[in-house]
């Protein structure tokens, strides 16, 4: 489950690479500040691109955190660092369980306004919880639609996935366009494939 939840981020991280027609020119790191990034992974070139444009900088000086879940508040930390926002903007939370001046408030803010997120229901954002691959597939593609990217879909593709009933309604729509752009592709499980 961990290793999904990091192939979602480095999915995630090359996409709005992508999209932002950012160009992977950043020069190949000299001394590498992540004890748990190792040279050879298959995740090393992402994240030392990501942390090179400033849309991660790890859980700590030392750590990436290649093992660890991404949280409602880091994820809307790294849209909001990908859309370049100014902070300054977003001073008051809009969130009961967001305070005022903590890391994530203003990108949570800068979020609701955007319509990226309305949070998780009666005025709370969650932002301790684990980000869903429903949850990061919807903000993600509200956040194509307010960058102004192809957020359309033909609702097509989840008749694969032996487990696609079990999607939200909400989430449908997002669902199929992730699919469909080539930002989530399943998981398999024995003969079936799982979204």
């Amino acid at each position: 489950m961990k290793r999904i939840r990091i192939i979602t981020l480095i999915a995630f991280a090359v996409i709005l690479i992508c999209a932002l027609a950012v160009t992977s020119s950043a020069k190949w790191w000299d001394d590498n500040p992540f004890t748990d990034v190792e040279s050879g992974g298959w995740y090393y070139d992402n994240v030392r691109v990501c942390k090179e444009l400033g849309m991660l900088n790890g859980v700590s000086d030392s750590e990436f955190g290649v093992n660890t879940g991404m949280t409602r508040a880091m994820f809307v930390t790294t849209l909001a660092a990908a859309s370049h926002y100014d902070s300054s903007e977003y001073t008051e939370s809009v969130f009961s369980d967001v305070p005022d001046g903590i890391w994530y408030a203003a990108p949570a803010a800068w979020a609701a306004d955007k319509g990226i997120t309305g949070g998780t229901g009666d005025g709370v954002f969650s932002p301790d919880a684990l980000i869903t691959r429903q949850e990061f597939v919807t903000m993600l593609r509200k956040y194509a639609e307010s960058a102004g990217y192809d957020h359309s879909t033909a609702m097509t593709g989840l008749s694969g996935f032996s487990d696609a009933d079990e999607a939200a309604d909400w989430a449908k729509e997002s669902l199929c366009w992730a699919y469909e752009k080539g930002i989530v592709s399943g998981i398999a499980d024995g003969d079936s494939l799982l979204l």
